[in-house]
């Protein structure tokens, strides 16, 4: 058990440090283009405004800590050493 708790918390704080050494730029920016013009293109091909509009919702920006609401670290309570 302390073998898989101490496996646990190092994965644990390398998932840490990964997460907060990456930069989302580059997807922000991709998903700053979708927020913009992926209305406006499904327009070009509908050709109707409320029809490409129906059911958008714009992505939100990524952050370390939208990652960690997303893929959480994992939780070490309750385990026995």
């Amino acid at each position: 058990a302390r073998d898989l708790i101490a496996a646990v918390e190092r994965f644990n704080r390398r998932w840490t440090e990964f997460v907060k050494g990456v930069d989302p730029s580059l997807v922000n920016k991709t998903i700053d283009h979708y927020n913009r013009f992926y209305v406006f293109e499904k327009e070009c091909v509908l050709g109707s405004a409320r029809l490409a509009a129906r059911h958008f919702t714009p992505l939100p920006f990524v952050t370390a800590e939208s990652i960690f609401e997303e893929f959480p670290i994992l939780q070490t309570n309750g385990m026995k050493e």
